[in-house]
């Protein structure tokens, strides 16, 4: 049995290119794909993907939708 690990991500600056936060909505982001390659790769291995954040909480459901929209999978 394979051993699973956990990894934790920050979003901006590391999943995708740094935006200001008052740019968030008026810009699309740009993934970094080295990063979203390897956080797949875990993904697939079954690995716990969780995704943290200093973004206010007001922009909550627009990450989300980022993230699913450029097919970032994740776990928490």
């Amino acid at each position: 049995m394979d051993k699973k690990n956990t990894y934790f991500c920050d979003i901006d600056g590391t999943i995708f290119k740094y935006r200001k936060f008052e740019e968030l909505t008026t810009t699309q982001p740009e993934v970094v794909t080295s990063t979203a390659e390897q956080l797949k790769k875990w993904y697939d291995e079954g690995h716990c993907i969780v995704l943290t954040t200093a973004r206010p909480s007001e922009y909550r459901h627009h990450t989300l939708m980022e993230l699913y929209n450029t097919g970032i999978n994740h776990h928490e």
